[in-house]
């Protein structure tokens, strides 16, 4: 089994070296290609090619990031083409930029990591709990595949039901925000 990641991906330097296919799946999963979305995509090709050789076998927890982050960078890129993007100070005095959900009355700002914390709570957690763990996080792979189908001319693109699925969760917090308004910041002491 060959562990590692070809470097003819294009993503990382010489310098950077050679990186696990567990390590790249952590990069995904942590947020490493939330500013660079095409790239992510491209890593998950080398990840898939990868698997598809045999050089690895991922484990459930891993299928269960790659398919969490497919979905939360599909919607991510499906929602900027339509609703476009803004720029948001963040906490470092910086600028980041979000891209935008929008209905015909409101939009909030979305952010890949965001997305795949919803996904985890709202499809991953309840399958858990409904199914138990390694079962559940199973029915969640199968769901994250029904939300994304493939064209020839897109390559991954949300399905309908991929699409109706995240439009009735983030119509959900709308109305949340609508009769609740806006959070309280949490405080740690």
């Amino acid at each position: 089994m060959n562990d590692f990641v070809p470097i003819s991906t294009g993503i990382f330097n010489e310098k950077q070296g050679c990186f696990t296919y567990a390590d790249a799946i952590n990069m995904l999963d942590s947020g490493k290609f939330d500013n660079d979305l095409k790239s992510g995509c491209t890593l998950v090709g080398a990840i898939s090619k990868g698997w598809e050789h045999n050089y690895f076998s991922p484990t459930v927890d891993q299928r269960v990031s790659i398919w969490r982050w497919i979905v939360a960078a599909c919607f991510i890129i499906e929602q900027t083409q339509k609703n476009g993007t803004v720029e948001v100070q963040n906490e470092e005095g910086g600028i980041d930029i979000a891209a935008l959900y929008a209905n015909d009355t409101s939009s909030i700002t979305i952010y890949p990591a965001a997305e795949r914390f919803a996904l985890a709570n709202h499809v991953e957690s309840i399958a858990i709990e409904k199914y138990g763990r390694e079962q559940g996080l199973e029915m969640a792979i199968g769901m994250y595949n029904g939300f994304i189908t493939t064209t020839p001319e897109d390559g991954m693109i949300l399905s309908d039901f991929g699409r109706e699925s995240l439009t009735t969760l983030h119509e959900g917090y709308l109305k949340m925000l609508q009769d609740e308004g806006m959070p309280l910041p949490v405080i740690l002491h």
